[in-house]
Order: C-alpha cells, then sequence, then structure tokens
C-alpha cells in the first residue's frame, strides 16, 4: 500500500469533508421540507376540524354619569380629596339602544377603570349589574384586577331602551401619601389622611368556613328613587352531603319588598379571604340547578327549599334582591341618626335547617351607608301626603284626576295624578298643613275646585279624599210601526241597566218618543212591557251606551209589528149543514184588490187565512164543489185592530141534483187522464151530450140530471192509451144529495225493441252478447241476463214509455266488450217496434314465425313468405325474416291462416309446403317454426396449411343457449342472467376510496414518499463517497 505524504493526507481530509458537507447540506434541506410540508398537512386537518364556539354577541354599551364614592359621599373632581381609606367606588350608569335585544350569554365591557385602582390581595370578587327599570340583576362579571372587565348578561332581555347600572369597590394605590388620575374625563388627586400603604388582603381556606354563609351589596337609583339591595346565599359542598335544605331567612325591616322573580341559583367555587370573610362564588351560570322553591311568609320573612345533588363537587350560590321606593312611607323609618349624620342599616339573618330541620349554622350580613351621602337625607323626619279621588255616588277609587300640593302659603309644592288605584303620594314633606287642589277631572266627571286639606307629620302620611261627580247622558227612545215607520204612543218601557239592575219605567207619548236624562255612563237597555193598541209586544232588549263626556242626546229606535188577524171560512151543504170539500175562493179587499187566490176548501170544508192587516175583505167563490151550484155573491168581514181570534165566515151551497163525475185512470197506475173524449148516453144508447173531455184533474162533471139510467161510453181514447168503448152504466136517483162519482180505466199502449249484436267490420250477426235494460229515469235495472240468440238478436216487449238503454255485460266470444249504452225512448202510443244495432269489434292477434336450420335448429335469416287466409287469399306478402330469422305479424283477426315460404335463405332449399295456425279466443297471440334443409355441397380438395398465424387475445364471451319452440302462447324474452361467480384475477389492484363527505388528505403520502426519495439519494451518496474512498 502506498504511503500518501502529509500534503496528500491534509488534501484527502479536505476532499472528504467538502463532500461531507454536501450530504449534510442536501439531508438539511431534505429534513427541511419534510417539516414545512407536515406543517402545512397539521395545519389542513386542524382548519378543516376547528369550527368558533357560539358564546354569545357583544352588546354596544353607552355610559353615562360615572361617579367617584367613597362611603356613599360623591368625590369632587378636578379638586384635591383627602381620604381616611384606601377604598372607593367606582359607579357607572350605561343604556342600550332600543334596537338590541339580550340573549342570556351575550356580553359586554367595561374599560374605564384607572389603573391606581387594584385588587387589595388575589381574591377576585363578584360584581352584579343592576336593571334601574325594575330594580333586579341583569348581568354579572367577576373582578380580577385585569381591565377591561367582561360583564355576561344572565337572561333574556325585550329590544327596548334598557339602562342598568355598575358599583365597583376597590382599593386605590397610593405613591407615597398620594394618588392622582383621570377618570370619566375629569382629574382627581387623592391624598392619604394616614399615609399608610393598604395592606394585601389575602385568600382563606373555603373548606373551613361554615356550611352558610351571607353577603351582597345595595345599589340606589335617583331616577326611579328605588333602593335595591343584592342578597347571595353561599352553600359549602365541603360541610353539605347530598340531600335537601331549608334557608329561613329574615331582613331586619318587613318594609323591603321580596322580588320572588329575582331568585337564580349559581354554581362554582367558594372563594373568602383570609379571615373568612366576603364569601363569593366563582360561579358559572346554568351549570346546575338546586333551587326547589320559594315561600314568601311576609314581614320581611321566606324560606329558601334547596337540593344538593349526589357526587356534588361545587359550592352554591342563591341571588335575590329586595327593593323599597324612597316614596314609601316606611322609608323614613329606615333613616336613623349617628352623631352628625344620618346611616341607613339593613340586616339579612338567615338559618340552614337539614331535612330533619335539625339546625346547621346561622349567618347574616348587614349593609350600613350615609344617607346624606346619597342623597337620602332629607327623607329623615319627613312626612307624606296622600290624596284619595272618589266617585261622588258609588265611593269607588277614580284613576287619571290631577292635582296641585299647595304648602301654607300657597304655593305648588308638587303635581301629582292619581293611579290605577286612586291615589297619589307626595313624600319628603317638612311638617305642616298643606291643600289638595284638583286641576283636571277623571274622564267622565266633572271637575272639584273645593281645596282639600291634609296635614303632615314628621314619619307619618296625611291623606286627603276629593269626590267627583260623574258627568251624565240623556237617552231618546222612538217608537215606530215596522211596516211603514208610523210613530206609535202608548209603549211602555222598562230602563234597566245592562246587567238587569231596574232604573225607571217610561211610556212613549203622542209624538212616539220618550227622553230620559241624568243618565251616567254605562250600559243601558230599553224593555218594552207594553205594546201599543194593535201591535204586538217585542221583548227584545235595545242595548246603548252612555258615553263619557257625552254632549247630545243618545237616540235609539224601537219596532213593533202590527197584529195580524186571521179568517175561517167553512164551505157546508145549504139544507143537511155537510161540510163540502173542493171548493175554490179568491181573498180580495173589500175595494177588490186581489189578497190570495186559489184557497180550496179542506176535507173538512174549512179554509184558514192568517196574517191580516186589520180592514174589511170579501170571499168570492169561483168553483163549487162538485155537485154544488156556483154561489158568485161576495162574502164580506172585516179583521178588527188587535183582533187575537180568528173571524169565522160561513158559506152555503145548494146541491146540484142529479151530477156526475166520471174519472178517468190508468188501469194499473191508477193515475189521472186527461183528454179522453166521451158521449152520455141513456141507457137505451140515445145521445144526450158528446164531446165530453177529461180535464187535469182526470174528470167529467154533468149537472142537472134528470133521475134514471145513463152511461158513458169513450169515443177518444187518451194519448198513448188503448180506447175501451165498454159502457159505463150508472143511475140518477131521485134527491141526490151529492154527485155520483164513476171511475173509467185504461190500459196504456205498450212498446216493442229488437237489438240486433253484428260484427263492426263484417256486418254478421253475433249470438252469445248478454245485455241488462235499464230504465235510465228511474235508474232502476229493469231487465238483466239477456242473451243475444243464434241470429245475434233479442227482443224486450210491454215496454211502457219512457227513457232507456241496453248495456252490454258480456261480448260475444272472439269480441271485445262494449260497454257504451245503446240509448233509446218508447213514446206514448208507439205502435211500431223499434230495431237497434250493437256493434262489436274482433279481438285481435299475432303470430310469430321462426325460420330455423332442420338439424342445427339455427334460425335462418332471408327467407321470404306469404301470409293466407281460410280462402287461400294472399293477406300479406315477401314477408322476410329479419336478422333474428323471424317474422312477426301483429292485428290478425280471429281465424284460420297460414305462411307459405316463397324464397328459402342462401344455401337452403325452399319448402312451400304451408304452416298452418288458426288464432281463436284462447290462442290469440300464435308462435309457429318453419324448418329448412341446407343445399348439399360437393367435396373440394383440401388445402395444404399454412404457417399458423399468431393466435389473438381472446375475447370474453357469454356462455348460454337459447332455444325456441313453438307454441299456441306468444313467445316471452326473460332478462339476461349472469351465471357463476366473478372473481378478480390475481393481479388485480384494490383502490381505497374516501367515504361519502371523507375528504382524503393528500399530504400524508406526499411526505411519505419525499422521505422514501430522501433516504434513498442519501443513500447513494454515501454509498458514492465510499466509493471515492
Amino acid at each position: 500500500m502506498k504511503k500518501l505524504s502529509k500534503t496528500e493526507l491534509e488534501n484527502d481530509k479536505q476532499l472528504r469533508r467538502k463532500k461531507n458537507d454536501r450530504i449534510g447540506k442536501s439531508a438539511n434541506l431534505i429534513i427541511t421540507l419534510i417539516m414545512v410540508i407536515g406543517q402545512l398537512s397539521l395545519l389542513t386537518v386542524f382548519s378543516q376540524n376547528t369550527q368558533a364556539a357560539d358564546i354569545g354577541k357583544k352588546v354596544p354599551i353607552t355610559y353615562s354619569n360615572e361617579k367617584l364614592l367613597q362611603n356613599g359621599n360623591v368625590v369632587p373632581p378636578d379638586t384635591t380629596y383627602t381620604s381616611d381609606s384606601e377604598t372607593f367606588d367606582l359607579a357607572y350608569d350605561f343604556s342600550i339602544p332600543n334596537s338590541t335585544g339580550i340573549k342570556s350569554g351575550d356580553y359586554f365591557y367595561l374599560s374605564d377603570i384607572p389603573s391606581v385602582f387594584k385588587l387589595s390581595g388575589p381574591l377576585a370578587y363578584k360584581v352584579q349589574v343592576m336593571d334601574k327599570n325594575i330594580g333586579d340583576v341583569m348581568a354579572e362579571g367577576t373582578f380580577d384586577g385585569n381591565v377591561p372587565m367582561k360583564f355576561t348578561f344572565i337572561k333574556d332581555m325585550p329590544a327596548e331602551q334598557i339602562t342598568g347600572s355598575i358599583k365597583l369597590k376597590l382599593a386605590i394605590t397610593y405613591d407615597g401619601s398620594g394618588s392622582s388620575f383621570d377618570f370619566s374625563g375629569h382629574h382627581y388627586v387623592i391624598n392619604n389622611r394616614a399615609s399608610t400603604v393598604p395592606s394585601i388582603i389575602k385568600s382563606g381556606d373555603p373548606s373551613k368556613v361554615d356550611a352558610l354563609t351571607k353577603d351582597g351589596n345595595y345599589y340606589y337609583h335617583s331616577d326611579t328613587k328605588i333602593l335595591t339591595y343584592v342578597w347571595w346565599v353561599n352553600l359549602s359542598h365541603y360541610k353539605l352531603s347530598p340531600g335537601k335544605y331549608t334557608i329561613e331567612d329574615s331582613l331586619s325591616t318587613p318594609f323591603l319588598t321580596l322580588n320572588k322573580d329575582s331568585f337564580y341559583p349559581t354554581s362554582g367555587q367558594l372563594h373568602v379571604r383570609e379571615d373568612g370573610s366576603s364569601p363569593s362564588i366563582n360561579y358559572a351560570m346554568g351549570t346546575k340547578s338546586l333551587l326547589d322553591s320559594v315561600d314568601d311568609e311576609g314581614n320581611g320573612k321566606f324560606k329558601i327549599h334547596v337540593t344538593i345533588p349526589e357526587g356534588n363537587t361545587d359550592d352554591f350560590g342563591i341571588n335575590y334582591t329586595t327593593t323599597i321606593s324612597v316614596d314609601d312611607p316606611n322609608f323614613s323609618s329606615l333613616i336613623t341618626p349617628n352623631g352628625n349624620s344620618l346611616e341607613i342599616s339593613v340586616t339579612n339573618n338567615a338559618t340552614l335547617f337539614d331535612s330533619n330541620h335539625t339546625k346547621i349554622n346561622d349567618a347574616h350580613a348587614t349593609f350600613t351607608f350615609d344617607a346624606g351621602g346619597m342623597g337620602l337625607g332629607d327623607y329623615a323626619n319627613k312626612g307624606q301626603a296622600k290624596i284619595f279621588k272618589r266617585d261622588a255616588n258609588t265611593d269607588a277609587l277614580l284613576a287619571g284626576a290631577t292635582f296641585d300640593l299647595k304648602d301654607a302659603n300657597n304655593q305648588t309644592v308638587k303635581t301629582v295624578t292619581t293611579n290605577a288605584s286612586g291615589s297619589a303620594t307626595v313624600a319628603g314633606l317638612t311638617a305642616g298643613n298643606y291643600s289638595f287642589v284638583e286641576t283636571k277631572a277623571p274622564d267622565g266627571y266633572s271637575l272639584n275646585t273645593t281645596s282639600a286639606a291634609v296635614t303632615v307629620e314628621a314619619g307619618k302620611i296625611g291623606t286627603a279624599v276629593v269626590k267627583d261627580v260623574q258627568q251624565t247622558g240623556s237617552v231618546v227612545l222612538t217608537k215606530k210601526a215596522a211596516k211603514d215607520g208610523t210613530k206609535l204612543p202608548n209603549a211602555s218601557f222598562n230602563l234597566q241597566k245592562a246587567d238587569g239592575t231596574f232604573v225607571k219605567s217610561v211610556t212613549t207619548g203622542v209624538d212616539g218618543t220618550v227622553t230620559v236624562d241624568h243618565l251616567l255612563a254605562g250600559d243601558y237597555q230599553f224593555i218594552e212591557t207594553k205594546a201599543p193598541d194593535g201591535y204586538t209586544l217585542d221583548a227584545n232588549p235595545i242595548p246603548f251606551t252612555i258615553e263619557k263626556n257625552q254632549t247630545t242626546a243618545k237616540e235609539v229606535t224601537a219596532t213593533d209589528e202590527e197584529i195580524l188577524g186571521s179568517v175561517v171560512l167553512s164551505k157546508v151543504d145549504a139544507d143537511t149543514g155537510k161540510t163540502l170539500p173542493g171548493a175554490i175562493f179568491e181573498l180580495d179587499t173589500a175595494a177588490g184588490k186581489r189578497v190570495k187566490d186559489q184557497l180550496v176548501t179542506d176535507k173538512t170544508g174549512e179554509i184558514f187565512v192568517d196574517k191580516l192587516l186589520p180592514g174589511d175583505y170579501q170571499f168570492i167563490e169561483k168553483t163549487a164543489p162538485t155537485g154544488y151550484t156556483l154561489d158568485s155573491q161576495p162574502i164580506a168581514f172585516t179583521i178588527e185592530n188587535g183582533q187575537t181570534t180568528a173571524k169565522q165566515v160561513k158559506v152555503t151551497n145548494k146541491a146540484t141534483p142529479g151530477s156526475v163525475v166520471l174519472t178517468k185512470k190508468d188501469a194499473e197506475t191508477a193515475e189521472v187522464l186527461p183528454d179522453a173524449v166521451f158521449e152520455l148516453q141513456k141507457s137505451d144508447g140515445t145521445t144526450i151530450t158528446t164531446d165530453l173531455t177529461t180535464d187535469a184533474s182526470g174528470k167529467i162533471s154533468v149537472d142537472s140530471l134528470e133521475p134514471g139510467d145513463y152511461q158513458f161510453v169513450e169515443m177518444v181514447a187518451p194519448t198513448g192509451y188503448e180506447i175501451d168503448k165498454t159502457p159505463v152504466k150508472f143511475t140518477i136517483t131521485k134527491a141526490q144529495a151529492t154527485a155520483l162519482q164513476v171511475v173509467k180505466t185504461n190500459r196504456m199502449i205498450k212498446g216493442t225493441v229488437i237489438l240486433d249484436k253484428a260484427d263492426s267490420r263484417t256486418g254478421t250477426k253475433l249470438a252469445g252478447a248478454t245485455f241488462k235494460l235499464i230504465n235510465k229515469d228511474t235508474k232502476k235495472i229493469v231487465m238483466e241476463e239477456m242473451t243475444t240468440s243464434q241470429s245475434g238478436r233479442l227482443a224486450v216487449q210491454n215496454l211502457r214509455p219512457g227513457h232507456y238503454q241496453f248495456i252490454e255485460t258480456k261480448a260475444p266470444k272472439g269480441y271485445e266488450l262494449d260497454a257504451k249504452p245503446v240509448e233509446f225512448t218508447i213514446i206514448r202510443n208507439q205502435k211500431d217496434t223499434l230495431y237497434l244495432t250493437k256493434i262489436n269489434k274482433a279481438i285481435k292477434g299475432s303470430v310469430r314465425l321462426e325460420k330455423r336450420d332442420s338439424q342445427s335448429k339455427k334460425l335462418l335469416t332471408g327467407a321470404s313468405f306469404n301470409l293466407l287466409d281460410d280462402q287461400g287469399k294472399i293477406i300479406k306478402k315477401d314477408l322476410a325474416t329479419d336478422k333474428n330469422g323471424v317474422v312477426e305479424i301483429a292485428g290478425l283477426d280471429v281465424g284460420h291462416y297460414q305462411f307459405v315460404e316463397t324464397k328459402a335463405p342462401k344455401g337452403y332449399e325452399l319448402d312451400a309446403s304451408p304452416v298452418n295456425f288458426t288464432l281463436d279466443d284462447n290462442s290469440s297471440n300464435v308462435a309457429v317454426t318453419k324448418f329448412d334443409t341446407s343445399t348439399p355441397v360437393a367435396p373440394h380438395k383440401a388445402e395444404q396449411p399454412k404457417t399458423p398465424a399468431r393466435p389473438a387475445a381472446k375475447s370474453k364471451s357469454t356462455v348460454g343457449k337459447t332455444v325456441a319452440k313453438a307454441s299456441a302462447k306468444p313467445a316471452t324474452h326473460s332478462k339476461a342472467k349472469v351465471v357463476g361467480t366473478a372473481k378478480a384475477p390475481n393481479n388485480a389492484t384494490y383502490k381505497a376510496y374516501p367515504k361519502t363527505g371523507e375528504e382524503k388528505n393528500s399530504i400524508v403520502p406526499l411526505i411519505g414518499g419525499i422521505v422514501v426519495v430522501g433516504i434513498g439519494v442519501f443513500g447513494l451518496m454515501k454509498k458514492k463517497v465510499k466509493s471515492e474512498k
């Protein structure tokens, strides 16, 4: 081996170092590329699977009236203020625009908190946002020293003007003995009188506090004049096992109003200071609910029922509010002197009991503040004046009255309006004498200008009452006749209130009207108690309303119907008094105006007519009863005014001697028949009267016949009826009181119809068709199951006139059913037979001819055929088999046919023997086969085989065999079917596609590929280096 010189060794080291550097750089480049692509892949995955949580919307807030307070007093801005303490309050008012609807979970931020204010320790605390409109909590947040501070709404609120307030209790950071800062557009300089730095408040151990603790806060809203206390009850999970508990709560003053709707539970972790004070829940609203119910026992006492759930690891809180208005007469009792200041102090005491009412522990919270500093000092030792507004008659309290409260010097102190309870109160009044003077009366009342004196004493309410007289209205009632509007006197009414309370009785005067004055506003009704003479009483109420401030009389109208009379006409025999039906009258007025006509006496001989106005009338007889003489003399009568019973009118008739009435009727139906003509003869045939024709009622009446024997002989029958000349004999006796009744019947001439059934194409008569016959007028079946004879005919006789229809129910064999009705009409007096024809179409058939090799049964194309009928007539010619070796023909009538081959397929012998087939009802679709024999071919010399060509690739084929057989039924085509199991080839590849909705990440395979390539490159380069060594 050659020994290298020092120079050569150094050159070799440098060369290998350069190569290694190149390899290292390449490897670093590959690794860097892999890391970048991997990061892109992760970003892609996270971007596809990450969604932002819906955490509510940010609400726009407008802040105003920001103040710095200490001990309830406003710290003046732009001055130097000396403080005895490091504790201050920051107070904020805010509003939300009308268009912003609030949902629970929406939020807003508070940023204007000067940096000099901090938490004095690590203990964060809860801050509640008050709704100034109702004095309730609307949002909450936790102040942990960070700015901006986030507040979250705890309930839904409507899209209306919302105003609220926030108060933060913070510790100021003094720089030496003072601090300066800007707040709400003002500059503040605060000097610390004690010149001490506040101590740091440390957090305590929540497991060491009692099971029940209490704390809270208070707010005063000067615009609503409502003082609100927010209380929160804390329950420690360290001390309470799962189960039911009761908190008995009471306030030191019963004057505070408990807001029952303000209760809501919270859950989270309890935080306390090192000394165990200021307990609060770092809560998560709505995560758990433990509040069962609240029982308000009054006088500031109530019970809260809760349940601690199983497996609980959270502490619980219950928040609620109590309020009092400074206008409450008891408010001044809350203010007590303390040295030179006035204080308001309220204590809330609570006791926790378990389910066995065993006491666990007590807790209380007290809030004391300077009343003067909050502008409430004026309410100390002050009194109130209260005015009540009442109705002078009913003593009801009235809203809407406006008063000026005047002092002893007649100066207006305040203007107030009575509320829905009819009262108004003025608070904060110095003791002395005052008076209320009404300046506006309630609607519908007269103003009372008399002043009402009231004496005000400290801590008491002086009251006064002012009564107003309600304004009155009037009503005018007019009584009229319903028919013509005539005004009616002497109608009596009771006036009532709407509830039926009687007011007074009134009667219409000669002008038909009555007026009632001095009615208070309200709903009333008139009830008629006596109608005017001749009119019907209408007891339906007539309602009306007297409006407040009504200046004109209300007008109402009542109408009455005249009492209508009635009349009964009795028609009797003049001699016997027997009632006579069938007399016809008309009713006229005395002046001859027609009222009614065609009035016919009933079976009792009477006519009743009602609803007749008072006046004079007359009956006139138009037709006398049968057998009686007409009396056309008018029968007059009068309907009296106010008549309540029917007028009785009696009319007599004398019987017409020797009268007879003949009635003509149908022999089957007894229907009366007009237009029959008779001749009246004596019994010996002597004609007396001719051309006697039955009227619309089928009657002929003949009067004035002497006693003797007579006969009617029919000369002309009614249309459509057979004439019957058999005499109708009768006898007129002496003193015959009533007309003799005789009857003559006739038989109707009936019709005949014949229906022929024929082939629609050939006219051949068809037997075996079945029909039913329906009367089209009555919808009833007359006959059914009627079948045409061998001659294709059916006949129906004795049909009464009317509209009919034949309906085919079964077609002849080989024909289509045609259920369309064959309508016809039998007319009266029809003498000739009616002929009808009903045609049917023959059922069409089809044939399929297959041409096959007689040996191999292979289907053959190129053959031609003629189709002949049973007479040998060619129907279709030159029918060539298609590429499938088939001829198909449809639309053939039922019958016998034959195919005759006229041309054989190429290479086959012609076979002209016919292929016969028949189409009938049982085989309307036929398949036949014609076999041909191939033409023999002479043998030829075999050729020498050539070099075989390279075989082509085998193609896929469907293995199977179809055999067609001749059948009387039409050929059917089965669906193609694959038999066997399909397998993938051994070298088949499987590609995984993403599921529906899934996206494949193409980055991962790319990374894998790059890694593989990188490793390969790295290996090659290493190998190259070794080879170069």
